[in-house]
């Protein structure tokens, strides 16, 4: 936890940039995963309106949600949209990658560690 709060204090907009952006690759990850209710909806063609029958309360949240943006939910745009929720959670890991990769983190005695930062992982 020392190393954590040390790396913070070293790099705090780096760090925030991190933690926001795998916050948003997290919801992104969520999002893609919660249409699969619709489009498992419309795969099985379940039509029966009762109440043990058709989409959750969830599954109709999203299906009004995308009907409200304009797109009409089918598989096909179902899975376009699962597709860019994908997409933008691989852009938000890019985007958290860079302080994973600086030598800080790696101690030195490791190839690409760097002795500066040696303090770092002292006990």
């Amino acid at each position: 936890m020392r190393f954590l709060i040390t790396i913070a204090r070293m790099y705090p907009g780096r760090s925030a940039l991190t933690l926001v952006s795998l916050l948003f690759a997290g919801v992104a990850e969520g999002l893609s995963l919660l249409l699969l209710l619709p489009s498992l909806n419309l795969l099985t063609n379940d039509t029966a309106q009762g109440p043990g029958n058709g989409l959750s309360g969830l599954g109709h949240m999203l299906t009004e949600a995308l009907s409200a943006i304009g797109v009409t939910p089918t598989v096909g745009a179902l899975l376009l949209v699962i597709l860019i929720c994908l997409a933008l959670k691989a852009v938000f890991l890019l985007m958290s990658r860079p302080i994973c990769d600086s030598p800080c983190f790696a101690p030195s005695w490791l190839p690409g560690g760097s002795s500066t930062c040696a303090n770092l992982w002292a006990a």
